[in-house]
């Protein structure tokens, strides 16, 4: 696996001026937007940080590169574990990154947040990392990276049709949802984090299964 993260960090510093672009658009967003924007700044750079990953996958499908790296000593579930740590330490550098940076920038404008606040608001960077970790990773090695992106928008259309009915049902059925809210809110903030964290990891595993199992099935 180190030699596959070698590869993919060298992958990674060919494009470093694209890349550095840009954050450095994102840096300037930040600036020009006001000093109430900080959380989105953290937000886009992470979700630039964890797109990384799926980057390295079109690289390593262009011109039957897959079909050279299976003949190296590696195989295709170490592969498929190496897109995760990767996407995890691309996707975690970056939300750190842009926290440190928010940060700074809400200390020169003297935006007044607590610490505790601000990590909350900035929380669903690492969410986005999951999201793009635990959908778009299996996509992209199932369908490509062109395909992949129109079966994304057709699956998020269904998924906004399953809440949808989810939400309806709900209703129909008198559930008490102020009442589960209020539940929710009445945990304290470690406790909620470590179900959210619990969430999060299941979630990675049940991806890192399902993308194995496609990485095994095709042909290269």
């Amino acid at each position: 696996m180190k030699g596959l993260l070698q590869k993919d960090m060298e992958l990674l510093r060919g494009n470093l001026k694209v890349f550095a672009g840009i954050y450095l658009i994102a840096v300037f967003l930040l600036i020009t937007s006001g000093k109430d924007n900080a959380e989105f700044f953290v937000s886009y750079v992470t979700m630039i940080s964890g797109i990384l990953v799926l980057n390295t996958i079109s690289y390593d499908d262009m011109d039957k590169g897959m079909m050279f790296i299976f003949t190296l000593p590696v195989t295709r579930n170490e592969y498929v574990k190496e897109k995760y740590v990767f996407g995890i330490l691309a996707g975690m550098g970056g939300w750190i990154m842009a926290l440190v940076l928010g940060t700074l920038w809400n200390i020169s404008q003297n935006r007044t947040i607590s610490m505790g606040e601000w990590l909350i608001a900035c929380f669903p960077g690492v969410l986005i990392i999951v999201f793009i970790l635990t959908v778009l990773i299996p996509l992209q090695l199932k369908f490509g990276s062109e395909n992949s992106r129109l079966v994304m928008i057709i699956a998020m259309a269904g998924c906004a049709g399953v809440v949808a009915v989810i939400v309806a049902v709900i209703k129909k059925l008198g559930v008490d949802t102020a009442g589960m809210i209020a539940k929710i809110n009445a945990m304290s903030l470690p406790v909620l984090g470590l179900i959210v964290a619990l969430i999060c990891v299941a979630c990675l595993v049940v991806s890192a299964g399902i993308s194995t199992r496609i990485i095994y099935k095709k042909e290269f």
